[in-house]
Parts: C-alpha cells; sequence; structure tokens
C-alpha cells in the first residue's frame, strides 16, 4: 500500500492533541502471493 500526503497534514509530536486517535498497523513479514 502507498500513500502520498501534504507535508503540512503530516502528523508528528508537536500537534498530537487530546482527542487525537492514532493507529498503527503491523506488518509480519511477507504475503503468500510475493
Amino acid at each position: 500500500v502507498f500513500s502520498t500526503m501534504k507535508r503540512k497534514d503530516v502528523i508528528n509530536a508537536s500537534n498530537i492533541k487530546d482527542g487525537d486517535v492514532i493507529i498503527g498497523l503491523a506488518s509480519n513479514g511477507k504475503a503468500s502471493y510475493e
């Protein structure tokens, strides 16, 4: 999966605030089709 976004929309530690939701996706090795 590939995505592009504007630099102003990138989240870093300086602009995280109460109420924000952070979601992490794991990558666990190769898929069966790789």
